[in-house]
């Protein structure tokens, strides 16, 4: 709206704004039945002052029901007009307007990214087929078999309420992809369907891959059923309730890759369960470790982390901890007093850790908070800044405690 404002001010920044094309690149539209008539004739003109700079196009209704008696013809076609220089697309919008927008076909040789937040309804989306640069996709809704993409050439992924099959075919297919995110993976309808793709699909160039809002059984299974070499970043979440451990214990070892970055959220019905598998990740860095409702992160997992029997992730930079916590600040200072000794003084080797932040739902801090800060000044001496920040979220209320090691020397000696 920055442009429209601009032409407000007077006549001569008027014609600057009308002569800028690069504020008009970027168009954001919530469609309404009411007044589809005179936004059309507003993206008319506005598409035109954007000439030939890269466009980045939103279009959101939530009115669908009436688009099906009246279909709004001229608006797909002002912006099939312009497709050429169509950039980023998130499209909303009716189905109806599939037919309209068909034309664009073989004429999007800039799009990059592509958000569409539909239903196919049983029918093939051919209309992105052919673009050449397209590397980003999410789809919301959609059923992949029913959109059909230039898949070779995908590197970012994300989807909203996929089957394990579509999750597994996405794999196979996806052949460059990097990033893939699956919220909400369903279990297949067709218990058939899965073995119809390969069995052990590897993926030799996935790093990053995050499923949330999951069952753990369905997780385990489609973890079970892919190894990743190259996976760096890890992020699995599972739904509010949970009944049984993820089994990813021996998708972590078969796959044999180096994580840098894990996340656990009610993954684990207990903390042994994710030491367990936490041992089976030496080379992680950042971990953020949540346990299911009413389970607690106890001084057993912090005393894990310096155990030599364990040697239990010995590169953690970055801790943070969620959820209810059953230690006590003593307990707290010895870990973190033990991680930063010096490594003359320890009999295995580690890297120091430089940041522990725990979020919990309970009075923690208001109990344990000053007596941490008092204890952990042991650590100054040995050149280190320790700034401690304490911070409440009256909406969900967490309170949080940031504790950062700032200034003292990279020591990893693993």
């Amino acid at each position: 709206m920055e442009s429209l404002l601009l032409g407000k001010i007077c006549l001569n920044w008027r014609a600057i704004a009308w002569s800028t094309p690069s504020l008009w690149s970027r168009v954001d539209l919530y469609l309404s039945k009411t007044r589809c008539l005179v936004q059309t004739e507003l993206l008319a003109g506005w598409l035109q002052r954007s000439k030939a700079v890269p466009l980045t196009i939103r279009i959101q209704t939530v009115e669908h029901r009436y688009w099906r008696k009246s279909k709004p013809t001229e608006m797909p076609k002002v912006l099939v007009s312009h497709s050429w220089h169509w950039k980023n697309i998130y499209l909303c919008g009716p189905l109806e307007w599939d037919d309209d927008l068909q034309p664009v076909r073989d004429n999007i040789p800039l799009l990059e990214t592509l958000h569409l937040d539909r239903h196919c309804d049983g029918r093939l989306l051919t209309m992105f087929m052919n673009a050449p640069l397209l590397h980003d996709v999410h789809l919301m809704f959609a059923y992949v078999p029913e959109v059909i993409l230039p898949w070779h050439q995908i590197t970012t992924f994300k989807g909203n309420q996929l089957y394990v099959v579509e999750c597994l075919a996405l794999l196979r297919d996806c052949h460059q992809m990097r990033e893939c995110h699956f919220s909400i993976v369903i279990e297949d309808d067709e218990p058939m369907q899965t073995p119809l793709l390969p069995i052990g699909l590897t993926h030799k160039c996935l790093e990053w891959l995050e499923i949330t809002r999951g069952e753990n059984s369905i997780i385990s299974h489609l973890l079970n059923l892919c190894t990743l070499p190259s996976l760096r970043h890890l992020h699995l979440s599972c739904s509010r309730y949970i009944k049984e451990t993820a089994s990813i214990t021996s998708f972590i070892q078969r796959t044999g890759c180096s994580l840098e970055n894990l996340s656990f959220e009610r993954i684990f019905l207990s903390e042994e369960d994710a030491v367990v598998c936490l041992r089976n990740a030496p080379s992680v860095v950042d971990l953020q470790i949540a346990m299911g409702i009413r389970k607690e992160i106890s001084a057993k997992f912090l005393a894990a982390l310096t155990s030599p029997d364990m040697h239990l992730l010995p590169n953690l930079r970055n801790l943070t901890i969620r959820g209810y916590v059953a230690f006590n600040a003593e307990e707290l200072t010895e870990m973190m007093v033990r991680r930063g000794a010096r490594p003359e003084e320890l009999s295995w080797p580690f890297s120091q850790l430089m940041s522990l932040t725990i979020i919990s739902p309970i009075s923690w801090l208001g109990r344990n908070g000053e007596k941490s800060r008092l204890g952990l000044s042991e650590l100054v001496p040995d050149g280190l800044d320790l700034p401690i920040t304490c911070t409440y979220d009256k909406m969900d209320g967490h309170e949080q405690m940031v504790i950062r090691f700032v200034g003292g020397e990279n020591r990893c000696h693993s």
